[in-house]
């Protein structure tokens, strides 16, 4: 193989033009049996009209062949620069490889969630799963089912922007539509769990009708003397349940 456009057995190489018997060929990497712009040199490290690659050299087996052509199992990351073995193909130099679950992002990842299993946002491959948002490093993922670029309010996950997230997009149940506290309303942990606070003191109010955790009893009510008390503690000699 001659690598000069005429191969050992006199045919004509693919991307050349051989124009006149005798003289040399000369690149056509579009096949239109017309040579190549001159201005355009292999080796002068700069990446011109048909060219994939420039290392600043015209050799072979390096990456980079004597066409300004990458060769199969390598990347050219740069013009000018030195081309790698990338082996594998997926975009980065042997060696370099990124390693889904190390809590970084790398090679052809966009999430690391720090692990590398399915299900959770961010795939085995440490890539973002169909209908998750995933941000940050380590990766924290979310669902994103409308598609807005963001997580979803609903989700029972807490996100940045939510005050609350009680695994619905409902008003008037203590976290609103918007994934808000309501006026007049408490709400603790992932999912959300809400109930009022009429009183402005931060926690759950006894009367209410639901038993919190500070609470024994709770029977819509804060009278004493009927079992449950005005604190919403069972009262001796009664039994509470429900």
């Amino acid at each position: 193989m001659s690598y000069d456009g005429c191969s050992d057995s006199c045919q004509i190489e693919s991307g050349y033009h051989c124009p006149t018997v005798g003289a040399s060929c000369c690149p056509d990497y579009n096949s239109n049996s017309t040579c190549d712009s001159s201005e355009s040199i292999c080796g002068d490290s700069t990446i011109s009209e048909f060219e994939s690659c420039d290392d600043g050299n015209s050799s072979n087996d390096d990456g980079c062949n004597e066409h300004c052509q990458i060769e199969t199992g390598y990347r050219c990351p740069a013009p000018g620069l030195a081309c790698c073995a990338d082996s594998n193909s997926d975009g980065t130099c042997d060696g370099e490889e990124s390693t889904c679950g190390d809590s970084s992002i790398s090679g052809s990842e966009n999430c690391d969630d720090g692990n590398s299993s399915n299900g959770d946002g961010c795939n085995g491959s440490c890539h973002v799963e169909s209908g998750y948002y995933c941000s940050g490093t380590p990766s924290s993922c979310c669902t994103d089912f409308d598609g807005v670029f963001g997580c979803d309010c609903g989700d029972g996950n807490l996100d940045e922007d939510e005050s609350c997230d009680d695994w619905n997009s409902s008003n008037g149940d203590g976290c609103n539509s918007s994934c808000q506290v309501e006026s007049g309303y408490t709400c603790s942990g992932t999912p959300s769990s809400c109930c009022t606070d009429v009183d402005a003191v931060f926690g759950c109010d006894c009367g209410d009708g639901n038993l919190d955790e500070d609470e024994s009893c709770d029977d819509w009510n804060s009278s004493n003397g009927d079992g449950c008390s005005a604190s919403c503690v069972i009262e001796s000699g009664y039994t509470c349940s429900g």
